[in-house]
């Protein structure tokens, strides 16, 4: 059975309400989750 591919950003902006949080405007969700996935991105490689 395959796992359908959603976007962090969409599961991180549709958690928000369930956890009582504002929700935010999307546009900022997915700078966030970029930047995220750089500074993720960049650590492993120094690890390497």
């Amino acid at each position: 059975m395959r796992c359908p591919r959603v976007p962090l950003w969409v599961v991180l902006w549709l958690c928000l309400p369930l956890a009582g949080g504002r929700p935010l405007r999307p546009d900022k969700v997915q700078a966030d989750t970029r930047n995220l996935t750089r500074t993720l991105s960049t650590r492993i490689r120094h690890l390497q």
